[in-house]
């Protein structure tokens, strides 16, 4: 498991609007997680919870403060925050 894993997952999510896209099922931190696994990523829900943060260069004070008014790259990325529930 590896934050670089994650932080891969984060980029071809945010760069593969198709693969994002597959995304519109997973509603739990544990569907995230097979997602991913099935998709070639390994990487605990920390260390994706880390690469999302990093991935938007926000700190989780702003993460948790933002809401409405998000372009649809973010919105993906968002639907993953509150999956891991950050």
């Amino acid at each position: 498991m590896s934050l670089e894993s994650a932080g891969s997952f984060i980029k071809r999510v945010g760069g593969d609007k198709g693969f994002a896209r597959c995304l519109d099922g997973v509603d739990s931190r544990e569907k995230l997680l097979e997602f991913a696994k099935v998709a070639g990523y390994n990487f605990t829900h920390d260390e994706l919870k880390h690469a999302v943060i990093s991935a938007m260069d926000l700190s989780e004070d702003d993460l948790s403060a933002i809401s409405g008014g998000l372009s649809i790259d973010y919105k993906v990325f968002f639907d993953i925050v509150s999956v891991l529930g950050c």
